[in-house]
């Protein structure tokens, strides 16, 4: 199985996913179990924007000059 993009655990839900996905397509009989277990729902959280005025990333806050 061939998975790109994210960290390894982004990686490794993706994977459980996908597995999941496919053993409901081969056996319907195995839905239920994994809806129980949360493995047929994608996570949906994804990388927050850059924000103009901040500091480079999205929550960063901008450095205060010392002087």
């Amino acid at each position: 199985v061939k998975v790109v993009g994210s960290g390894k655990y982004g990686q490794l839900d993706a994977l459980i996913h996908g597995l999941s996905r496919a053993l409901t397509l081969a056996n319907p009989d195995f839905r239920p179990l994994l809806k129980k277990r949360g493995l047929l729902t994608r996570d949906p959280r994804t990388r927050q924007r850059r924000m103009i005025g901040k500091g480079g990333k999205s929550r960063r806050k901008k450095q205060s000059p010392k002087r």
